[in-house]
C-alpha cells in the first residue's frame, strides 16, 4: 500500500520575510527539508504527522544600528575576568567586599589588596581604585530591526538571548539580547503590524546564560 500522504499549508509573514508552514500525514517515514524550523514530529492514528515552518521569500526589515559607550563598574572590566590578562578569582573578590567595607575585620586575617601574596590583578584593580577609578566606558552596540508581520508579535524573546536573522556577525565570542519590542498595527483589513525589535551586543563572551535564557 502506498503511504498516502496528505499536505496541507498555511502562509504567513514572519520577522525574517514570508513563511510557509506545512503539515505531512504519511504511513512511512517522512523528514523536514534543510533549513526548516519549528518542527515537531508526532504519531497519530497510525500515521507519522510531521510539521515544520519554511522561509519562502527573503525579509525587508529594515536595520538600524547604533554605537555608544556606557559606564560599568571597573570589577566587571574584561582584564579582570578567569581569561583576561589580569584574572581575579572568586575568593579575592570576596576578600576585596570584606576589606572595602573594614579593613580591620578579623575574617581578613591581615588580609590586603596590596600583599605581596595577592594576585597581580588585586594589586592592579587596588591601584585603580586608589587613584580614584571606579568605572569605566564600555562601547556598545545596539541594534533595531523593523518588519511587517501579518500577527501581533510574541513577547516571550525579550530579554533572552536571540539570533536575529541577517544581524551583523559580532567578535570576541559576543551576542545579541533582545531588550524591547514595540508594534503598532497599521491595516486593520489585513491584520498587518509594524514591528520593531531591539537587540543591545554583549561584552566579549557573550550574555551569561546562567542568567539570560536562550530563545
Amino acid at each position: 500500500m502506498s503511504d498516502q500522504i496528505t499536505t496541507s499549508q498555511t502562509q504567513k509573514v514572519g520577522p525574517e520575510g514570508d513563511e510557509q508552514t506545512i503539515t505531512v500525514e504519511s504511513f512511512g517515514d517522512v523528514t523536514a527539508p534543510s533549513g526548516a524550523k519549528d518542527i515537531v514530529q508526532t504519531y497519530e492514528d497510525g500515521k507519522n504527522v510531521l510539521r515544520y515552518t519554511i522561509l519562502i521569500s527573503g525579509s525587508s526589515a529594515t536595520y538600524q544600528i547604533t554605537g555608544s559607550t556606557s559606564q560599568e563598574p571597573l570589577a566587571t572590566h574584561p582584564m579582570f575576568r578567569a581569561d583576561g590578562d589580569y584574572p581575579i578569582d572568586a575568593d579575592e573578590w570576596k576578600k576585596w567586599k570584606i576589606w572595602d567595607a573594614d579593613p580591620h575585620d578579623v575574617d581578613l586575617a591581615g588580609w590586603k589588596p596590596d600583599d605581596d601574596d595577592t594576585s597581580d590583578g588585586m594589586k592592579k584593580y587596588y591601584a585603580y581604585r586608589n587613584r580614584g577609578i571606579e568605572d569605566f566606558l564600555l562601547g556598545t552596540v545596539t541594534m533595531r530591526v523593523t518588519t511587517e508581520e501579518n500577527n501581533s508579535p510574541s513577547l516571550q524573546n525579550l530579554g533572552r538571548i536571540d539570533s536575529p536573522a541577517n544581524a551583523p556577525s559580532l567578535q570576541d565570542n559576543k551576542n545579541w539580547l533582545c531588550v524591547g519590542i514595540d508594534a503598532e498595527r497599521t491595516a486593520f483589513g489585513q491584520a498587518l503590524w509594524k514591528v520593531s525589535r531591539d537587540y543591545r551586543a554583549s561584552a566579549a563572551g557573550g550574555w551569561d546564560p546562567d542568567i539570560y535564557s536562550t530563545a
